[in-house]
């Protein structure tokens, strides 16, 4: 979280007081992370269904290499422990995958049971798209720029892109509950090009 608040402030939104700036996570806003926690329980409490391809993190390595060539980072170790910090994330998500529910990083899966179905698809490039559905009323977000979200309530676009999503899950592999084999391969290639990432800058 403060890598990526970083990157934004810095690369997408241009802020001048970031233009000279170097990232450390010694100066890490403690605020953003506690505002980031309490998101994320509000988020456990929801049912949800998922869908990961095998390029989910792919961006944020490519943002770190960057700016580790460029000289934005104060320390090698922050990259290197931003590295690690992405592969307790991927555990994380193996983890939840494998309890079927959503629980915070650091806890005993007590999450509600069956409030999660994780599927990878490595033929569909997804978009970020998150739909809503709840009594009689579904609402579409759609990311805008990384950081912005875009929502509308209307029900025909709503449903062409829940029937795009249920299509695309129909290709899916789901990776949660009982999934172990299929879990761990697609876990296991996500963690070793985060592996390999580590390696480039800790040579």
């Amino acid at each position: 979280m403060a890598f990526k608040t970083f990157f934004w402030s810095k690369s997408n939104l241009d802020f001048h007081s970031f233009r000279q700036r170097k990232f450390s996570l010694a100066d890490m806003d403690r605020e953003i992370q506690e505002l980031g926690i309490r998101i994320a329980g509000y988020f456990m409490k929801f049912r949800t269904t998922e869908l990961l391809t095998g390029e989910f993190l792919l961006s944020f390595l490519k943002q770190l290499e960057y700016y580790w060539l460029s000289g934005f980072f104060e320390t090698k170790g922050d990259v290197v422990t931003l590295c690690n910090s992405a592969l307790e994330l991927i555990e994380h998500l193996r983890n939840q995958a494998e309890a079927g529910c959503k629980f915070l990083p650091g806890s005993e899966p007590s999450g509600i049971e069956g409030n999660l179905k994780l599927y990878s698809n490595n033929l569909t490039l997804t978009d970020n798209v998150i739909l809503v559905c709840t009594e009689g009323q579904g609402t579409a977000y759609l990311t805008n720029g990384a950081i912005n979200l875009l929502y509308t309530n209307n029900q025909e676009f709503f449903r062409q892109n829940l029937a795009m999503v249920r299509n695309i899950i129909r290709k899916s592999t789901l990776i949660s509950g009982n999934a172990e084999r299929d879990r761990n391969y697609f876990f296991n290639s996500i963690r070793e090009s985060v592996i390999q990432a580590r390696e480039r800058v800790i040579r």
